[in-house]
């Protein structure tokens, strides 16, 4: 991981077309940001149910605490066909149980092994500034296969992109939202860190920039994305986001 420290906007809008032009033929940039720049990329799941790190375990846990809070059943196939579906497909990594499921349980706050990214720089600055109330906020930059290619076993952590064609709640296309995961293991999955897999800083897949801002430049910041058509309304498209979007 690459650490870059900007002063303004401006610096960090030169910074970004220049990782855009260094790797031109990606085809797919994506980019997240975070309140506090002491923040490490970390899902929910592990800050708060960090035991959960087998797939199996995961989905068994999701479905019985949302069944049991919300009272209905949830068309997702049974334990034992999700573990004929990992060993089946143990040679694809891309692959992982119900992730339209997945998706759902992450944008209504249940603990989810998925980090979410944008496409966009300036939504990413959205969710770095706008309740930050840090000294800088961080701004992270990923490009998954630089060169079109990527390799690995099953056997080390890999962060891989998942799908964004799905039937998900609007906010999910306002945001221009992609997901990553970060998996090992062949008949048996677990989830691990994003961070294990950044750390073997490998020149050829898995490129991330960490891009520091200061936070006192919030107000100047939010005013261009306001400008932009950038704000909570937008991307949470709700009552209650529009009330905070006109304060």
């Amino acid at each position: 991981m690459e650490t870059v420290w900007c002063e303004n906007w401006r610096d960090f809008l030169e910074k970004i077309e220049e990782i855009r032009s260094k790797f031109y033929d990606a085809p797919l940039i994506l980019f997240r940001g975070q309140n506090d720049a002491k923040w490490e990329l970390q899902t929910t799941l592990e800050r708060e149910t960090p035991e959960k790190n087998s797939v199996l375990d995961y989905m068994e846990y999701a479905l019985k605490e949302l069944e049991s809070q919300t009272n209905r059943e949830w068309c997702v196939s049974s334990l034992q066909i999700v573990k004929e579906e990992i060993k089946r497909e143990q040679k694809m990594v891309t692959y992982l149980p119900h992730y339209d499921y997945l998706v759902y349980l992450r944008h209504h706050g249940f603990p989810s092994p998925l980090l979410d990214w944008t496409e966009s720089q300036f939504i990413a600055a959205y969710f770095a500034f706008n309740e930050s109330k840090a000294r800088e906020v961080a701004l992270y930059c990923y490009i998954e296969r630089p060169n079109r290619k990527k390799g690995g076993n099953n056997f080390l952590p890999m962060v891989t992109i998942q799908t964004h064609h799905i039937k998900a709640h609007p906010r999910h296309h306002a945001q221009k939202a992609w997901y990553t995961v970060c998996t090992k293991g062949s008949e048996i999955r677990n989830f691990c860190s994003h961070v294990s897999a950044f750390g073997r800083n490998d020149d050829n897949q898995d490129i991330l920039y960490k891009i520091i801002l200061p936070v006192e430049i919030k107000k100047e910041v939010l005013k261009i994305l306001c400008n932009l058509k950038i704000n909570h309304y937008t991307l949470f498209q709700s009552e209650d986001s529009l009330v905070q979007a006109i304060d």
